[in-house]
């Protein structure tokens, strides 16, 4: 359950907000639906440091975390900067995108209750649906490819 659906007020639950930030640099909200494709969660924490926050939508709370906490480390603690049309490789070897989110304020609501107009969010998405393991690596190399050669991504590949 969520802090405010457990009782917390919205102040008690941006406090609580807060003292993660205040004691890991950076705390990671997730929202829960029945749906599993309805949840999402998000960062709160790297506005300060002049960064963007992160969203991805459609994973579980654990893997959410995973993916949202690496990123936030590689800005605070390596100084690692990430903007529209970035990418990665999740874990399993799948691209991720990074694009700019417009509606950002109704669903990252503590960035934007803590920080204003000035939170800005990326959201995280995989390029291509999931493969079997071991396969794919040609075809994930042909779609950054084509996405590099439609200048949809600003990096080169090697």
């Amino acid at each position: 359950m969520c802090d405010m659906c457990d009782g917390m007020s919205k102040t008690e639950q941006l406090r609580h907000v807060q003292e993660i930030i205040d004691e890991h640099g950076v705390a990671v909200c997730y929202v829960e639906d029945n749906d599993p494709q309805k949840c999402f969660g998000y960062t709160v924490g790297l506005t300060p440091h002049n960064a963007q926050e992160f969203l991805v939508r459609g994973m579980n709370h654990e893997d959410t975390s995973l993916m949202l906490n690496g990123f936030a480390d590689s800005v605070l603690e390596r100084g690692e900067h990430f903007d529209h049309g970035h990418t990665a490789n999740w874990r399993d070897g799948r691209i991720l995108h990074f694009n700019h989110m417009r509606g950002a304020r109704e669903f990252a609501c503590d960035a934007f209750n803590l920080y204003g107009p000035r939170a800005r969010v990326l959201e995280i998405h995989f390029a291509q649906p999931g493969m079997p393991a071991g396969a794919g690596s040609v075809e994930y190399r042909n779609l950054a490819l084509v996405l590099a050669d439609a200048r949809l991504l600003p990096q080169q590949l090697h």
